[in-house]
């Protein structure tokens, strides 16, 4: 047997480190000695040190009493690092592995206790392909699209995986089968629609075998479950459950949860999620920017974070509403601003409230100052014989919007029964257009719980993301702050 220890101090750490590369010559039934090629390297440039492993001809990995070859380095018990298949007859295969784009090679780096000179993301897509997603099944895959389109898609970059669910699962393709964005992007847009009842709990187990490193997870890399989902699931106690045992598998696997569908239940998805800051709107721009923020390499890259944001409010006041209705529509905007304001009255969040676009309750206000706000809201009064008049509200958005900065999200949200006229509702889908293509505007609906006619609202709202009911006021806060949220990262001159 031979056992290779090798001792250093490395430069400004002082550290001891154990290099472990163990492995055996024995003789096999014939007297032939089996015989293993390899070699350890150490480099430094005095402040900087790594490891390099070069694995050429691995013949054994046992001795008679199966204890199996490991390799990797460690200084104690705490900082230590193992190549997945260690100790186990897979150690065989490291070979034909590598975590630097070379055959036989792994390189490490040692001082400061870092596996890697920089952070790589592994990613699992888990898209819903169930029966309620069918419109918007395309819109799915071209959303996985879009984001790996801005992302570095490469065996030591970002790489990319995808599971379908609906009453089964299925892998669509896992880390070993793109090597770049353009394969990922035929895969995806190749994708069939399953189009059957929707068991999240599935997709997520089989998504979580894909950090395997026989399917090309890597130990070292930041591990994702990204979920695309309109939430509508069969057994929420499940999904629930099984997003939650993925935190404690290979070295914890981040939940983000993507709301994209007609209607989207948000408490399911919020509950799947990581934590709440990881629900998301069917945006590339917020998945990417989460990534960027998590993926920034300390020593050169400067990211901030800020709350920016215009929200128009406009407020129903229709007459084919009760006093009782009203006053629980106020309720609602009361709760939701008091949430909102928790913990961001130093952010940049305006806001502009109207009723009926008859005139301003308050326009242009800053959050920070929520009580003069609140007592507006208090001034505004139920009118008698009046309708809502969906021209006019259009034409009113259209034009505060319009002059809002193009530097900050926008957001106009309808407090609304959601009872548009039938002559009016090919005018409002075309503002409502108008509105996302032109003035960068997302539309916030929310409905009345007790009398929700959602099929207008998505007859008209191509995605339900930004759809709530009216006794929703905390999660639509916690949506509308994670969406507001901007990641800006820049390089750092040294």
């Amino acid at each position: 047997m031979k056992y290779y220890r090798t001792s250093l101090n490395l430069v400004n750490f002082n550290v001891s480190w154990m290099l472990v590369v163990t492995w055996m010559n024995i003789p096999n039934c014939r007297n032939d000695i089996q015989r293993n090629t390899f070699q350890a390297v150490l480099v430094t440039d005095g402040m900087l040190t790594f490891v390099i492993y070069n694995y050429n001809k691995i013949q054994y990995t046992s001795t008679a009493w199966n204890n199996y070859a490991q390799v990797g380095f460690r200084k104690d018990h705490i900082y230590y690092h193992a190549v997945e298949g260690s100790g186990t007859p897979d150690i065989g295969t490291i070979v034909s592995r590598t975590n630097v784009n070379r055959t036989g090679t792994f390189v490490f780096r040692l001082n400061g206790y870092m596996l890697r000179p920089v952070k790589v993301a592994d990613i699992v897509f888990v898209i819903d392909s169930s029966y309620s997603e069918t419109e918007s099944f395309k819109n799915i895959l071209q959303y996985i699209v879009n984001v790996t389109d801005n992302l570095k898609i490469a065996p030591n970059e970002t790489q990319v995986a995808v599971v379908s669910f609906s009453k089964t699962a299925r892998v669509d393709f896992d880390f070993l089968s793109c090597n770049g964005k353009d394969c990922v992007h035929g895969r995806v847009m190749n994708i069939t629609h399953l189009n059957c009842t929707s068991y999240m709990e599935s997709g997520l187990e089989l998504a979580s075998d894909l950090f395997l490193w026989t399917k090309g997870g890597r130990q070292s890399s930041l591990k994702y479950v990204v979920v695309v989902s309109d939430g509508l699931v069969n057994n929420r106690t499940n999904a629930i459950s099984k997003a939650g045992d993925l935190s404690g598998r290979y070295g914890g696997i981040k939940v983000i949860s993507v709301g994209l569908g007609k209607s989207v239940f948000h408490t399911l998805l919020e509950n799947v999620a990581f934590n709440s800051s990881y629900l998301l709107a069917p945006d590339p721009d917020k998945l990417l920017q989460l990534l960027q923020w998590e993926l920034q390499d300390g020593n050169s890259t400067g990211c901030t974070q800020d709350y920016n944001a215009d929200i128009l409010i406009i407020i129903e006041t229709s007459a084919s509403m009760n006093s009782k209705t009203f006053r629980k529509r106020l309720n609602f905007l009361h709760e939701f601003l008091d949430k909102l304001h928790t913990d961001h009255t130093n952010n940049s969040i305006t806001i502009s409230i109207t009723a009926d676009s008859k005139y301003y309750v308050i326009q242009g206000c800053p959050l920070s100052n929520l009580p003069y706000i609140m007592d507006s809201i208090r001034t505004i009064k139920h009118p008698q014989g009046t309708e809502h008049e969906w021209d006019n509200v259009m034409r009113f958005v259209d034009n505060h919007t319009s002059y809002s900065s193009v530097r900050i999200r926008k957001y106009a949200m309808f407090i609304t029964s959601g009872l548009i006229p039938e002559e009016s509702m090919a005018h409002v889908k075309t503002q409502l257009a108008h509105l996302r293509d032109n003035n960068d505007v997302h539309v916030v609906m929310v409905g009345d719980i007790k009398n929700r006619n959602w099929t207008v609202l998505e007859s008209v709202y191509e995605y339900g993301f930004f759809m709530f009911a009216d006794d929703d006021a905390d999660v639509v806060s916690r949506v509308l702050l994670s969406d507001i949220r901007s990641i800006n990262c820049t390089r750092v001159e040294k």
